[in-house]
C-alpha cells in the first residue's frame, strides 16, 4: 500500500479551490484513489459507505482523543493562552480550535483506513485559521502559536492557488464586485503571512500556482510536484 499523501488547497474565496479539486478528480485521479473533502459531505458519505450519524460519532471520538492524547499540545496551543476570567469568547474559541483539528484528524484517519492514496481538502486547517484571523477572532501572535504547535494536523502539501482580488470577486459573482475586491485586497496580505509562518514553523511543502492560468496547466504542474 502506498503512503497516503495529504493535500490542502489554500487561497482567497474565488481562487478556484473547489473547481480545481473537481477537475483534478476528473482528469488525473479517481474516487478509488483520492478522497475529496469539499463542499458536499454527502458525496463523502457515499464514497466511504457511511452515514451522517456514524461520521459525527467518529468526529466526537477524534475530539476526545485529541484532548486525552495530545495534552501538551492542547495546553500550549489552545487552553493556556485563553485562560482569562469570565472570557466566554475565549472558551468558545478553545472548543472550536480543537474541533478544527479533530475534523482534519478524522479525515486523515478515514482516508488511511480505506486505503486511499490521496486526501484532498479545499477547506482545511489553514483556510479555517485564515477565516478566523480575517474576522478578527485571533491576532497574529495567536495564529503563529496555532501553526507552530499544531503542525501534526497539516497536510504533506499545501497548494496555494494565487489569484488577484479582482478575479476572485468576479468569480464569486458578488453584487458589488468592486467592494468585495477591496475587502479581499485587505485580507490577501494575511493569507501571505500565514504561508510565511507555515514555511517557518513546519516542514510542509508549499506549491504556488497561478490560478489565473487554465486549470489544466496547473494540474500538470501539481502532479509533477506530488508524485
Amino acid at each position: 500500500m502506498s503512503e497516503l499523501k495529504h493535500i490542502e488547497f489554500f487561497g482567497l474565496p474565488g481562487a478556484g479551490k473547489t473547481t480545481f479539486c473537481k477537475k483534478l478528480l476528473e482528469k488525473k485521479l479517481d474516487r478509488e484513489e483520492a478522497l475529496y473533502f469539499g463542499e458536499s459531505r454527502r458525496q463523502v458519505y457515499e464514497d466511504l459507505n457511511i452515514n451522517k450519524k456514524w461520521y459525527l460519532f467518529r468526529l466526537a471520538v477524534e475530539y476526545i482523543k485529541i484532548l486525552l492524547f495530545h495534552p501538551v499540545f492542547c495546553m500550549r496551543t489552545v487552553l493556556l493562552p485563553r485562560l482569562k476570567p469570565n472570557n466566554l469568547a475565549a472558551f468558545r474559541f478553545t472548543l472550536s480550535a480543537v474541533l478544527v483539528y479533530a475534523i482534519v484528524s478524522l479525515r486523515f484517519s478515514l482516508a488511511r483506513q480505506n486505503n486511499y492514496q490521496f486526501l484532498l481538502q479545499d477547506q482545511g486547517t489553514l483556510q479555517s485559521w485564515w477565516s478566523t484571523w480575517r474576522r478578527g477572532k485571533i491576532n497574529k501572535q495567536r495564529l503563529e502559536e496555532l501553526i507552530k504547535n499544531g503542525k501534526q494536523f497539516y497536510g504533506d502539501y499545501v497548494i496555494h492557488l494565487d489569484v488577484s482580488p479582482e478575479t476572485a470577486a468576479r468569480r464569486e459573482k458578488a453584487e458589488d464586485e468592486e467592494r468585495l475586491a477591496e475587502e479581499l485586497h485587505s485580507h490577501q496580505q494575511k493569507l501571505s503571512e500565514i504561508l510565511s509562518l507555515l514555511e517557518k514553523n513546519s516542514s510542509v511543502e508549499v506549491l504556488k500556482l497561478d490560478a489565473e492560468l487554465p486549470v489544466g496547466e496547473n494540474i500538470e504542474e501539481l502532479m509533477g510536484f506530488i508524485r
